[in-house]
């Protein structure tokens, strides 16, 4: 990377493009400090919104992604995370509890926000980095003295730091398993789990915070999930049912009616309004699009967890011709 750039990113603060606030002028023309930043609003409406920034730049987009590559050669993961690494991923991170009586489920608050520059640069030291150079990664890696979702050395720094948390987990019980992905950590056991006071003071006492209203425990007998699969099964995780049965029934109409004609009774449009209105004509087209595109988007995804449900489902779509 050019020094010059190098040397802007470390002396100079981020330029925030703050969607979130909706005043922002539309920008074509980006320097190197610009970052967008963008609200999406969580699924249970009560949790607020996400925060994302967005490199609006090819060479902070490159700076970034050679910087992760690196930490990643670093840093050795302990059995416990499967989040951001490769060969993992939530299929792992749901085998470890797979037919276990007791699941404690908890979630980090604020997880990435929360680790702040410091933190940062004790760990770079930690995997013997000078000060001076790992203040200045810090602080190309962090806006306002903290991470952010969106950065692509994020999940890798917050990896690093959480992980002397994992490992104290994974000894936590030789009774216990435990799992982390991301700000999702799982404790699973066929004995009832008494340890959530200490686990939160472990948590606390490293900086973190537990989200409350995310604490669950599940037992045999209820719905038990892991980062969203089933683990009821002791072979392995599963799909939701309700997710799988909105698809089967999604592709089913697929296979008999065609795209368009599906993509029309879902739009309650009738044939002679596609073709007798140009905009009415535009808005189902790309109606089409978004229905195919999420069909398969889940049946890829699916895919890496349950391969027999999704080839049956890719098969039916090709009976139509339709691009799979």
């Amino acid at each position: 990377m050019d020094l010059k750039l190098l040397n802007t990113l470390i002396d100079n603060e981020y330029i925030i493009n703050d969607y979130c606030s909706g005043e922002v002028t539309l920008k074509f023309d980006f320097t190197i400090l610009d970052v967008d930043r963008f609200c999406i609003p969580k699924r249970n409406k009560e949790l607020g919104h996400r925060v994302i920034y967005k490199p609006m730049s090819e060479s902070l987009k490159n700076c970034l992604k050679i910087l992760n590559i690196n930490l990643n050669g670093i840093y050795s993961p302990p059995i416990s995370a499967t989040g951001f690494i490769k060969g993992r991923g939530i299929k792992s991170n749901a085998e470890k509890h797979l037919k276990k009586k007791y699941i404690l489920s908890i979630d980090i608050n604020n997880f990435f926000e929360t680790i702040n520059k410091e933190m940062v640069i004790e760990v770079l030291k930690d995997y013997g980095f000078i000060e001076e150079i790992a203040l200045k990664i810090s602080k190309i890696v962090t806006i306002n003295d903290k991470l952010v979702q969106g950065f692509h050395t994020s999940p890798t720094l917050a990896n690093m730091i959480f992980k002397k948390i994992d490992l104290i987990f994974e000894k936590l019980d030789e009774n216990i398993e435990y799992s982390r992905y991301a700000d999702d950590l799982t404790f699973s056991s066929d004995s009832e789990i008494t340890y959530l006071s200490k686990i939160t003071e472990i948590i606390e006492s490293f900086g973190f915070e537990i989200n409350n209203k995310k604490t669950k425990i599940m037992k045999r007998g209820q719905n038990q999930y892991v980062t969203g699969l089933t683990v009821f099964d002791e072979q392995y995780p599963r799909i939701p049912k309700r997710i799988k049965k909105k698809l089967r029934l999604e592709v089913y109409y697929i296979n008999k009616y065609g795209l368009r004609n599906h993509t029309l009774k879902k739009m309650k449009v009738n044939w002679k309004d596609f073709f007798g209105d140009e905009l009415i004509k535009k808005k189902v087209e790309n109606m089409e699009g978004l229905v195919h595109d999420y069909i398969y988007g889940w049946l890829v995804f699916i895919n890496g967890i349950e391969p027999v449900f999704s080839e049956k489902c890719f098969e039916l779509m090709r009976t139509r011709k339709i691009d799979v």
